[in-house]
């Protein structure tokens, strides 16, 4: 890509297989990181953060809920 007369390199991002992800089972939920929720769009049993708290150092500490990625 051309930006005003420099060029800039605009590399293929590409993300790895979803396999390492357990088949989704009654009750049980897990915590995964929002790309990976993306990704699988449509598991129910995918939990992202939702309102992170952050401590002094600004490191995420936890959160006010879980959400879920739901498929459009």
């Amino acid at each position: 890509m051309e930006v005003d007369l420099t060029l800039v390199p605009v590399p293929a991002v590409r993300y790895g297989d979803l396999g390492h992800l357990p088949e989704p089972a009654p009750e049980l939920w897990y915590a995964v990181p929002r790309l990976t929720a993306l990704a699988a769009a449509g598991r129910e049993d995918l939990l992202v953060l939702q309102g992170k708290v952050r401590d002094a150092e600004g490191a995420v500490a936890g959160c006010r809920a879980f959400g879920t990625i739901v498929a459009l």
